[in-house]
């Protein structure tokens, strides 16, 4: 019975594997839509998974679907609150759709956490927009 049970388990594990590599590829080719449509299958069965979360908060934000980009990202910070990029994006989308007090918040919360050099440039370049 154990070996039957952690067959089916294995089998689980490798078919979800297949379909995370299958959605990867599929954002790495930039066909957004189609790695959106496959991360929402996946998030479904693990809504928990921050890799998950990210990159369908990702292809949602590239298909201006903004509302459910904004529930990934929130999402990744209920379960990992000191995640700079999922901040960051979040940060990016409120600009977007010119909410800058939710922008300026999630800007500064990044810019205060990371120590890349790269990356506090690029909040400052928005930061910079915003108080202008």
């Amino acid at each position: 019975m154990k070996k039957v049970v952690f067959f089916i388990l294995a089998t689980l594990i490798f078919a979800q594997n297949n379909l995370y590599n299958t959605a990867l590829l599929f954002y790495k080719a930039k066909n957004y839509q189609k790695a959106y449509k496959v991360f929402e299958k996946l998030l479904k069965s693990n809504y928990k998974s921050l890799n998950y979360n990210f990159y369908y908060g990702m292809c949602c934000e590239k298909l201006k679907k903004y509302n459910q980009a904004i529930a990934a990202f929130e999402r990744i910070l209920i379960y990992s609150p000191k995640n700079i990029r999922a901040k960051l994006e979040l940060g990016k989308i409120y600009f977007i759709l010119k909410k800058y007090k939710q922008s300026k918040k999630y800007f500064l919360a990044a810019l205060s956490q990371t120590k890349n050099e790269k990356v506090k440039k690029n909040i400052q370049k928005y930061l910079n927009k915003i108080y202008n």
